[in-house]
C-alpha cells in the first residue's frame, strides 16, 4: 500500500492543478478552451506515461500500477473536459426570436447574456449581398458571452425576411437596421440608452445613415472595413490594388483605370453602349483585363443597373460630419478593398480616428499560411476590443480598460470560417450584374 500512495497523490495533485487552471482561465475569458483543452488532454496523459515509468521501477506490480495511473490520468482529463463543457454551457447566451416591426417582414435572433442586465445592445449590420443571420451569428454569440445583447437578422429578401434586396437601396437597409434597433431597445433585458450598430463592409454606408436618422436611439457605431468614399470609387481602388498585387505595371493600371471610367460613365447614364462594347472587346486580350475583375464582356442592359445606379455615387462624408456619437473605426492594413493610409487620411479630414490593424484583411483576419489558405485567425486583440469598447460607453457599466492595436497583443484567437470575408462591396455589384461569386 505504501508504494501506491505516492502514485495516487501525484495523479490527484496533477488533476487538481489542471482543474484549477482550467477554471481560472475560463473565468477570465471564453477562449480558455484554446489553451486549457490541450492541457487537459496532454498533461494527464503525460502524467500517466511518467507514472508508468515510475511504477515500472516498483517491481512485479508495475503493470497493475501503470494501468491504474493511466486510468486516473484519463479520468482527470475527462473531468477537465466535462468541467469546461459545463462552464461553457453555464455561460451560453440565450437565443430568442425577435419580433421586429418594419415596412417589410424582418426575421432576427436576439442573443442575450445568460444573467444580469440591463445590457448594452448591438444590431449587427450586414455587408453586401444576400446575407442571412447565419453570417453574423458568431459575432452575436461572441458579444452575448461578454455581456452585450446582440441581434443577427436576415437581410431583406433573404432567409425568413421579406422584401426585395435588389429593389432596395441604402436608405431601405438603414431603415431595416433601425427597425431592428427599436425592437432591441424594447426588450427589458436591454438598456435602451446603450443601443448601437456594428457594421461590416457595405455597412460603412448603411450604418451611418441609420445613426443620423435616429440620434436618440443609436448611441454608438462600430464599423469594420470602411473606405470613406463612394462605392464607385471604392471599386476603382480595389481594382487598382488587385492589379498592383498581381504585378501589373503603372501603364496597365492606367489603361484599366481609363476603361473603368468609360464603364462608369455608361452605368450612370446608359449612353454610349456601342463605344463601350468596342472598348471592352479591344481590351479583353490584355493581361490585366481578367485580373481587374470588374469588367463585363459586354455592356449590361440598363435594366440590370438600377440598384447599382441608386448607390454608386453615395458620398458618406456629409453623413459622417453630421454624427456626434462615439465611433470605433477598424481597418485591416492588408485590406485590398481600399488602401488603409488613404482611408485613414479621409477619416482624419472628417474628424474621425481610424485604427489600422497590422497584417489584417478586410474582415480583420490574418492568414498565417497565405491568403485564402485556411485556417485564418483573427488579428490579436480582435474582436475582444469591441465589447470592451461598447461596455465602456454603457452608463450602467463599470468602465473596463479599453485596448488599441498598438498595445501588445491580447492573444491570437482562432477564428471561425471567414464569415463574410468575400470581397466586400464587390459581392453586391457582382450579384447585380448577374456574375455571382
Amino acid at each position: 500500500m505504501g508504494a501506491r500512495r505516492p502514485v495516487h497523490l501525484a495523479v490527484a495533485a496533477i488533476a487538481t492543478v489542471a482543474l484549477v487552471v482550467a477554471f481560472a482561465a475560463w473565468a477570465g475569458r471564453e477562449s480558455a478552451t484554446a489553451v486549457v483543452l490541450p492541457l487537459g488532454i496532454v498533461a494527464p496523459v503525460a502524467a500517466g506515461v511518467a507514472l508508468l515509468g515510475f511504477s515500472a521501477l516498483g517491481g512485479p506490480n508495475h503493470t497493475r500500477h501503470g494501468r491504474r495511473a493511466l486510468a486516473l490520468a484519463g479520468a482527470a482529463a475527462a473531468g477537465l473536459v466535462l468541467l469546461l463543457g459545463l462552464a461553457r454551457l453555464a455561460r451560453a447566451p440565450r437565443a430568442v426570436e425577435l419580433e421586429i416591426a418594419a415596412d417589410v417582414p424582418l426575421a432576427g435572433t436576439l442573443h442575450l447574456p445568460r444573467a444580469g442586465g440591463p445590457h448594452p445592445g448591438v444590431v449587427l449590420v450586414h455587408g453586401s449581398g444576400p446575407e442571412t443571420r447565419e453570417e453574423l451569428r458568431f459575432y452575436a454569440d461572441f458579444l452575448a458571452r461578454r455581456g452585450v445583447a446582440a441581434v443577427a437578422y436576415d437581410k431583406r429578401g433573404t432567409g425568413a425576411s421579406g422584401g426585395d434586396l435588389w429593389a432596395s437601396g441604402y436608405a431601405d437597409y438603414a431603415a431595416d437596421a433601425l427597425a431592428v434597433a427599436r425592437a432591441l431597445a424594447a426588450r427589458p433585458e436591454v438598456d435602451p440608452a446603450s443601443i448601437g450598430l456594428w457594421g461590416f463592409s457595405e455597412a460603412e454606408w448603411v450604418a451611418p445613415i441609420a445613426a443620423a436618422r435616429a440620434p436618440g436611439l443609436v448611441s454608438f457605431l462600430v464599423v469594420v472595413g470602411a473606405s470613406g468614399t463612394t462605392p464607385v470609387e471604392q471599386v476603382r481602388e480595389e481594382m487598382e490594388q488587385r492589379l498592383a498585387d498581381a504585378g501589373h505595371d503603372a501603364g496597365a493600371i492606367a489603361a484599366a483605370r481609363d476603361l473603368y471610367a468609360g464603364l462608369v460613365a455608361y452605368e450612370r447614364t446608359g449612353e454610349g453602349a456601342d463605344e463601350l462594347a468596342r472598348a471592352l472587346a479591344a481590351a479583353q486580350d490584355e493581361p490585366w483585363f481578367a485580373d481587374a475583375d470588374v469588367f463585363p464582356e459586354a455592356p449590361l442592359p440598363a435594366t440590370d443597373l438600377a440598384w447599382w445606379r441608386s448607390v454608386m455615387d453615395f458620398d458618406p462624408a456629409p453623413v459622417w460630419r453630421e454624427l456626434s456619437i462615439p465611433v470605433l473605426l477598424l481597418k485591416g492594413a492588408r485590406d485590398v478593398h481600399s488602401p488603409a493610409p488613404e482611408v485613414a487620411a479621409r477619416f482624419e479630414r472628417l474628424g474621425r480616428d481610424l485604427q489600422v490593424v497590422p497584417e489584417a484583411d478586410h474582415m480583420l483576419l490574418r492568414w498565417p499560411l497565405g491568403r485564402g489558405t485556411p485556417p485564418p485567425t483573427f488579428a490579436p486583440g480582435y474582436p475582444d476590443l469591441v465589447p470592451l469598447w461598447i461596455r465602456s460607453r454603457a452608463p450602467s457599466e463599470a468602465r473596463p480598460r479599453s485596448g488599441t492595436f498598438s498595445e501588445p497583443p491580447v492573444r491570437g484567437q482562432a477564428s471561425p470560417p471567414p464569415i463574410g470575408s468575400r470581397p466586400g462591396f464587390r459581392a453586391g455589384l457582382d450579384a447585380t450584374h448577374g456574375k455571382g461569386e
